[in-house]
């Protein structure tokens, strides 16, 4: 009788021990529901200096690909974006690939799963489906017909647009991982 209990009580025990597993991964998988609320969620997570919370907006296979095959590249990434002075005043724009067609700054081939962004080309394992870009809005003196003249201009606050898809329902920022 003991014996079945204890074997009871075990297989509860790793369920239990399961289910915390789980939540932990789901916890930590952060996400958001749309693009606009990503951008403001990893907004205030690189203004709080918050890590984690900057990490958990990459994508969870890139950020399982990476853990396993090139951490310090993580880590990089995560410091790189860490790093990033957005003011409170920042603008949010956000494009689907299939509208890139191939501007010359921008474009997408899906069979290879490369973007190119400004000349250079990056191989994406898990393939980004929007670029979101985050600028903000300065007066500028710039030159029409001869003339300066004062103007409104977006300057962005990332060297290039952010490569982002939605996973399981969340949006994220995804990250080429190398060669093909």
């Amino acid at each position: 009788m003991l014996k079945n209990g204890g074997r009871i009580i075990s297989k509860y025990f790793i369920l239990i021990m399961g289910l915390f597993a789980a939540l932990g991964v789901v916890s930590s998988q952060a996400g958001q529901a749309t693009p606009d609320a990503l951008a403001k969620t990893m907004v205030s997570s690189i203004n709080a200096k918050n890590k984690t919370a900057v990490q958990s907006l990459i994508h969870p296979q890139v950020v399982s690909y990476l853990r396993v095959t090139n951490p310090a590249m993580l880590e990089n990434i995560t410091a790189s974006l860490m790093q990033l002075k957005i003011p409170a005043d920042y603008k949010m724009g956000v494009i689907s690939l299939d509208q890139l067609g191939d501007s010359g700054m921008a474009s997408y081939d899906k069979a290879t799963q490369t973007l190119t962004l400004m000349g250079s080309p990056a191989y994406y394992k898990f393939p980004p489906t929007h670029l979101m870009a985050l600028v903000v809005e300065k007066e500028k003196i710039v030159e029409v017909d001869g003339k300066k003249e004062k103007k409104i201009v977006k300057v962005p606050l990332t060297p290039t647009p952010l490569p982002i898809a939605q996973y399981q329902g969340n949006w994220y920022i995804v990250i080429a991982v190398g060669k093909k």
